[in-house]
């Protein structure tokens, strides 16, 4: 049964009335009996409508279309989409006792175009076929076709010895309707690239929207396994989307500017598969966060501990990997958008291009960035004492002194203004002013260090440690509770009451070591205290997960 209920839409956009999305949804199937009918039917039709790109650019007599280079990636998209399709059925998908021996093969009108290839590109196309379908129990139906079209160009080891059952091809994938589902606009040359390369996404998209709701299904089973290969699947269509989008680069600006012109108020921002993709993640990625909620757990537990959370952790990697997927699929849009209307320019929905970054940056997961950021420094604490270790020790191994011995002043007659300097330190931290605290160190041999870490070492160096300390830890207020002066040292106790980066409040408390300078800088600040004590608390305060709709 064709049709879909997101063809019930009644007023559709002009997004939608331009690239005839009504057309293709109602040739998509509606809850097919086998699921892999949907699967065989928008990847099989998304490479029909890269087919029609082909027979198209054989027509264009355009000198500056480049047709070679659109030929390469029609061919480059054709061969990705049969893998990506081949992957994601398998042996048992179709019953070969259900489907019909004596089935009538289907025609393709695209792959029926292979003989206007050249030798090279026909060959990666019928090879890929074969090599992706041609183990499978059953043929996809267009099997003698493409070893027709095999044998034509002279390509072997292209056939199966023994016949098999077939697909109904026709019925799945309503071959010549998607053929013809674009009417060209007159005296624009791009309109079929355009409109082909949105429709070509709109059949991956639906797919990953299938793949999402199929592992959000699982998910709740706590079938984490087989959760995460839907996911698997979903992040593969999502790469084609993104794939197929690329092919918009190949356009001519001076015939694609008149068309976009034409086109005002239609934009690919409006398509709703595209628009809906980081919601149906969201619903994948809940019944995982409800799990850990219920069992008290963590995120981090789970990145920390990925043989005890088995399935969980495969799941939280995949799901991971598809939002990095997803702001990738937003990113290259901001790039091809840059390189037709500049970043100052403003789509036909007055959006900025600049803004399409800003929400390709935007995390799909803000609980999974959250966690890798709390993983991140939890784990600079837990490891402090060895920061750098490796990396000095190939220093030393070559001979290479980045840390050359300092020579510090006598303190018994300058000890008031080390004293000045020392609370000016502390005081600085406390008022997170992180210019006039680096500003106190000798600008070249200034340095800081826990004991026995690689020290940061000159004043650009320093910058990076106070930034870093000052964004993790935004909020500090230090006291000095005791000092210690020797000939050529300042020993001081100190305390800091922090509120971190994530509204925690914490204490951490140790002994700072200072020597200093003729001029009476600080040369070496060297912390003696136990980070991992202050990785606890932070660890300590971190909530279970949350889950939302």
């Amino acid at each position: 049964m064709k049709g879909s209920l997101m063809a019930k839409i009644v007023k559709p956009t002009p997004y939608d009335l331009y690239i005839n999305i009504e057309g293709l949804r109602r040739l998509w199937p509606n809850n097919p009996i086998i699921p892999a009918d949907l699967v065989v039917c928008c990847g099989f039709q998304a490479i029909e409508l890269t087919w029609r790109l082909i027979d198209s650019a054989h027509e264009d007599r355009r000198p500056e279309a480049d047709i070679p280079q659109r030929l390469e990636r029609y061919v480059d998209l054709i061969t990705s989409s049969l893998r990506t399709v081949a992957q994601s059925i398998d042996a048992e998908s179709y019953p070969v006792e259900i489907l019909d021996n004596a089935a009538p093969r289907a025609k393709s009108p695209g792959f029926a175009l292979v003989p206007l290839l050249s030798d090279r590109l026909a060959r990666r196309i019928t090879e890929t076929y074969f090599s992706e379908f041609g183990h499978l129990p059953y043929d996809i139906g267009i099997g003698p076709q493409m070893s027709q079209m095999a044998q034509f160009i002279g390509s072997s080891g292209t056939s199966t010895a023994q016949p098999r059952p077939s697909l109904p091809y026709e019925d799945i994938v309503s071959p010549h309707d998607v053929y013809a589902i674009h009417r060209p606009e007159k005296n624009s040359p791009e309109d079929h690239l355009f409109a082909g390369a949105h429709q070509i996404v709109e059949c991956w998209l639906r797919l990953v929207h299938h793949f999402l709701d199929e592992s959000h299904s699982l998910a709740v089973e706590k079938d984490w396994d087989a959760a995460s290969e839907m996911v698997r699947h979903a992040w593969s269509a999502l790469d084609m989307a993104t794939e197929a989008s690329q092919l918009l680069d190949l356009m001519n600006l001076a015939d694609y500017h008149p068309l976009r012109v034409r086109l005002r108020d239609g934009s690919g921002a409006q398509s709703i598969a595209a628009r809906t993709v980081r919601s149906k993640a969201r619903m994948a990625i809940n019944p995982l966060l409800e799990e850990l909620r219920g069992k008290g757990t963590s995120i981090i537990e789970l990145l920390e501990n990925p043989t005890r959370f088995s399935g969980q952790f495969k799941y939280l990697q995949r799901i991971s990997r598809f939002g990095k997927k997803a702001q990738e699929f937003l990113f290259k849009h901001y790039l091809l958008a840059l390189g037709v209307i500049g970043h100052r320019g403003h789509g036909s929905l007055g959006y900025e291009v600049n803004e399409m970054a800003s929400r390709a940056a935007s995390p799909v997961f803000p609980e999974i960035d959250q966690a890798h950021y709390d993983f991140a420094i939890i784990t600079n604490l837990e490891h402090g004492a060895s920061a750098g270790e490796i990396i000095s020790r190939r220093e030393r191994e070559r001979g290479i002194c980045v840390a050359p011995e300092t020579t510090p002043c006598d303190l018994l007659n300058t000890s008031e203004r080390a004293l000045e300097s020392v609370y000016e330190y502390f005081r600085f931290v406390s008022e997170g002013n992180a210019a006039a605290w680096v500003e106190l160190f000798d600008p070249v041999e200034g340095r800081i260090s826990d004991a026995g870490s690689r020290p940061f070492i000159g004043r650009a160096r320093l910058m990076v440690f106070i930034e870093s300390f000052l964004a993790d830890f935004p909020d500090v207020q230090a006291a000095v509770e005791k000092f210690e002066i020797k000939q050529n040292s300042l020993s001081v106790k100190w305390v800091y009451r922090i509120t971190a980066y994530n509204g925690l409040r914490l204490t951490a408390q140790g002994v700072e070591n200072f020597t200093f300078s003729e001029r009476g800088k600080i040369l070496t600040a060297t912390s003696i205290w136990d980070p991992k004590d202050l990785a606890g608390q932070l660890r300590a305060g971190l909530s279970p997960c949350t889950a939302d709709g």
